[in-house]
């Protein structure tokens, strides 16, 4: 066996960000591999159909892509220093539309924030999130004037921060005092931002319905110390619309989960350990969250390890079922939930999934 050397990490390929066409017909995925000149990982996109693996194309330091439909795929992409540069200093973030069939890429539209695409809702429509402050929502509702304006004097304060809320710093992330996740709905044929919640809410969980026409979600407005618990509201797309579900605040949502028509709910109500303490599932009806399945473990992957390095979904909803990972001391296990309280482990291995 050879000797393994310092720099056999740069052939490391890691593996992550799985998605499904929504016939389920192929599926893409992320790998990622170190490059060592620029001391940063880049990627690159690959498509799975019949089990073969084909190369789509680098991505360069991204790894976020969506499918809009079966033959399509929405890649968050720069393609050039110019469209890096607009990034980095003017926060217009550029997406490429891809077909497979053609193998044919076009710019399909420019965000004027740094946004995710959480989801597609219809042929024009998607469902957008964002970290911003109140005040970097000029950048959408503003004037070119204002908005250089006020990214030249954002530019000026970058060298330091103002701490005025806990938690200010995040694993990962560095600083976000301040910064409330946003919901929008972004209308590509009118290249419009539509925004989901009031400025200073802080959005938490979230989750689409199957019909695509109403969004549960979790969260709060600002609060100078973030308190751990939340009310569980619906927002209507058609008829933009908010409903409070459950106007409570004694638990910690860790997950919404639509299943069947019905909101099942991943919740700890923190009395034995805090934060530290592992969700049990409930059903939310009538304003009151009914115990379903004890649980007690955790929800997706906390085993240590760095052999792995993109994210990918722990969890998801299919036929009237929900499978998710767990940590079970020192390994994963793929556990399976259904409405009438069954918990069961359909998938278990010696190590991580």
């Amino acid at each position: 066996m050879e000797t393994l050397k310092l720099n056999a990490f740069l052939d490391f390929h890691f593996i992550g960000n799985v998605k499904t066409a929504p016939d389920e017909s192929r599926y893409g995925f992320v790998a990622a591999q170190a490059h060592e000149e620029k001391n940063e990982y880049h990627h690159t996109l690959y498509l799975v159909d019949n089990n073969e693996v084909k190369k789509v194309r680098k991505l360069k330091k991204n790894n976020a892509f969506i499918f809009l439909n079966n033959h399509q795929l929405l890649l968050d992409l720069q393609k050039n220093k110019q469209e890096e540069t607009a990034l980095k200093e003017k926060a217009n973030q550029s997406f490429y539309r891809y077909d497979i069939q053609e193998k044919n890429l076009e710019k399909a539209f420019i965000l004027p924030i740094r946004a995710n695409i959480e989801a597609v809702i219809n042929d024009h429509v998607l469902l957008v999130s964002s970290s911003m402050t109140v005040e970097d929502h000029i950048l959408y509702e503003g004037t070119k004037e204002q908005r250089d304006t006020y990214l030249k004097e954002k530019k000026k304060s970058a060298h330091y921060e103002d701490i005025d809320q806990l938690p200010y710093y995040y694993n990962g992330r560095n600083f976000v005092t301040g910064q409330q996740k946003q919901l929008f709905l972004y209308d590509t044929s009118t290249e419009t931002l539509k925004r989901i919640v009031d400025k200073a809410f802080g959005l938490e969980q979230f989750t689409l319905t199957d019909d695509k026409k109403t969004i549960f979600y979790t969260g709060k407005p600002f609060e100078k110390v973030t308190s751990f618990t939340s009310k569980i509201y619906a927002y209507d797309i058609e008829t933009d619309e908010h409903k409070t579900l459950y106007d409570q605040t004694d638990y910690n949502i860790v997950k919404l989960i639509e299943m069947n028509d019905k909101l099942v709910v991943a919740a700890r109500d923190m009395k034995r350990y805090g934060l530290n303490q592992n969700p049990d599932f409930f059903v939310l009806e009538d304003n009151r969250l009914t115990l379903l399945a004890k649980h007690g473990q955790s929800m997706g992957n906390t085993v240590g390890s760095d052999c792995r390095l993109l994210g990918t979904e722990t969890s998801f909803v299919k036929d009237k079922t929900f499978y998710f990972v767990t940590t079970i001391d020192d390994h994963c296990e793929l556990k399976a939930l259904t409405l009438d309280g069954t918990l069961n482990t359909v998938f278990e291995m010696p190590g991580s999934i």
